[in-house]
């Protein structure tokens, strides 16, 4: 996510796969802007455009030591702000990296984003990724499966949507996951596009 991009094409599918959720569901949205960009009057207008929640403490890149800190901070504002269940986008400033250490502090740790699936409030979670938007299509289906056999091992089902940017769609329950392979498997997209 950055503040200059914000409204482009890559949003418009954000709210999209965010609106998927069931009518009953809360949706929120974690922002994570690069230092100095996550002023009350953007993030309150991100959260309008994507219709979703913004928590406070989903504000700014977060350092490798404090991503723990994050991810629970994430967790007891969810518990303590409303008891439906959750559909919840990371928006990652520049994608997610497989293991517990790895990138840069714009990217979002693997094991942090399946802390958040598992969380028991949680439904549903989507993960923009662009760890591997620029590779050819072959390398970036190949990275796309070694990041969900990953989360298979974890106990979380996945998928891809690929296109110019990448989305992960994860879930703990396989329930919740095949509603919505059933749902995306209406569109009839290329071969490809969605990646199991």
């Amino acid at each position: 996510m950055h503040r200059d991009y914000f409204g482009d094409s890559y949003d418009y599918l954000k709210r999209f796969l965010l609106g998927l959720a069931p009518e009953k569901s809360r949706r929120i949205a974690l922002p994570m802007l690069p230092e100095n960009q996550g002023s009350q009057e953007f993030l309150a207008s991100y959260a309008k455009f994507l219709n979703a929640e913004v928590p406070p403490c989903a504000i700014a890149a977060v350092p490798k030591f404090e991503r723990q800190d994050w991810v629970k901070n994430i967790q007891n504002w969810i518990q303590e702000s409303g008891n439906s269940r959750v559909w919840l986008l990371v928006d990652t400033c520049t994608g997610l990296c497989l293991g517990t250490t790895g990138g840069s502090k714009k990217h979002f740790l693997m094991d942090d984003f399946v802390q958040l699936v598992k969380f028991s409030e949680v439904s549903v979670a989507i993960c923009y990724d662009q760890a591997f938007r620029r590779a050819d299509r072959e390398k970036r289906i190949k990275e796309a499966h070694k990041k969900l056999s990953e989360l298979r091992k974890k106990g979380v089902w996945g998928l891809y949507y690929m296109s110019h940017a990448s989305f992960l769609i994860a879930s703990e329950h396989k329930s919740e996951f095949q509603k919505i392979c059933d749902y995306l498997s209406l569109f009839d997209f290329p071969e490809g596009r969605l990646v199991y």
